[in-house]
């Protein structure tokens, strides 16, 4: 799991979230090449991700998370293709 986008990735929004018709995993939705791709969030989840009454975690955020408490965050992440 990594932090880093791949090279050549453009999100859609930097939300982590749950909300699709195709993945109601948390992900996070984008594209490489043209291709849309949803690429997977592993780890401790939060409300944001999958309430958007509560406002939806950004990228960053949950990293700074990760940051904050390693504890917590230390297996999380997203799975890059």
């Amino acid at each position: 799991m990594s932090w880093s986008p791949p090279f050549g990735f453009k999100d859609h929004g930097d939300s982590i979230h749950a909300f699709s018709s195709k993945d109601e995993r948390p992900h996070l939705a984008g594209e490489i090449q043209g291709e849309p791709i949803h690429v997977l969030y592993h780890g401790q989840t939060t409300l944001g991700m999958f309430d958007p009454d509560l406002g939806a975690h950004r990228f960053g955020d949950v990293a700074a998370l990760q940051e904050k408490f390693p504890k917590v965050f230390k297996d999380s992440g997203l799975s890059w293709p």
